[in-house]
């Protein structure tokens, strides 16, 4: 018996790893990204200058590409949280 419960253990153990990592691939990244070729420069620093607005025009483009299912802007920013009491 002890060994089909270890089988029973690996076998969920890894199918909720593979889920896990399918979760985060389709959900937290893109496939595909798009930046002002300024951004490159100094994306380490997540500048504000530089953004791609998703127009018409862009939109439109994007879905004229085979297997695209979905189209989802992202701004990534870095911002300071200040409440006052410990300036």
């Amino acid at each position: 018996y002890a060994f089909f419960a270890y089988l029973l253990m690996d076998s969920l153990l890894n199918g909720m790893e593979e889920m896990s990592f399918e979760n985060i691939r389709d959900l937290e990244t893109g496939n595909i990204q798009i930046v002002h070729s300024d951004y490159w420069e100094e994306r380490e620093e997540l500048p504000l200058e530089n953004l791609v607005y998703l127009d018409q025009d862009v939109e439109e483009s994007l879905k004229n590409i085979d297997g695209l299912s979905g189209i989802s802007p992202e701004l990534r920013f870095v911002a300071n949280l200040n409440n006052g009491i410990d300036e």
